[in-house]
Formats: structure tokens, sequence, C-alpha cells
């Protein structure tokens, strides 16, 4: 397992939508978070979906950190992330470095 560097903490967006909501209800403090680039995304190509690991779908990165994490995904950087708490909708999100061993790093 590769470490991962610590890149931003930031509040869900787009978590009223569908059932969202309710998904992120049944998760607890420090869920690991499954993230998707959607680079086919209407609204925004830099798009970045926030799941589950079973898939429901939670939110979405806000667009103004969607816009640098999307350059390094689409460089084949893998993005990880989690759930601080799921009453505060906060997520923070790293990318794996290709060094070292452990988990993230205190930015």
């Amino acid at each position: 397992m590769s470490k991962t560097i610590r890149l931003c903490k930031t509040k869900l967006a787009g978590t009223f939508a569908e059932n969202r909501r309710e998904n992120l209800a049944h998760l607890v403090d420090n869920t690991s978070l499954v993230l998707v680039r959607e680079p086919e995304n209407p609204y925004d190509c830099n798009a970045i979906a926030v799941k589950d690991a079973a898939g429901g779908m939670l939110g979405y990165i806000p667009a103004v950190q969607a816009e640098i994490l999307a350059v390094l995904a689409d460089r084949g950087f893998v993005l990880r992330a989690y759930l601080l708490t799921p009453l505060s909708e906060m997520v923070v999100v790293g990318v794996a470095a290709p060094f070292g061993q452990g988990d993230f790093d205190a930015a």
C-alpha cells in the first residue's frame, strides 16, 4: 500500500439531490469513500462523484477542488477520500504516492 498525502478537506456538494442524505446517514465517522471521475458530466468536465463502498451516491467534490483533483486523476494518480462525520458532510481527500507505507499524513 502506498502512502496517501492529504490534499484537502472540503464539504460535499450536491448532497440534497436524490437520496444522498439517506446514504450519508447510514455511514459512520471515518468511512472510506470512492471517488469517481466523470469527465463526460454535462455540468462540469472536472466532476468527481463521491460514493460509498456499495456505490451509493453521496455528492460531489466541489468544483474549485475538483478542478485541481481532476488533473491529478487524469494523469493516473489514485485519489482517496474518507468521511469525517456524516453530519458534517466533510471529506478529506488525498492522493496515493508511490513511496512508503501508511495512511493519511497530516497536512
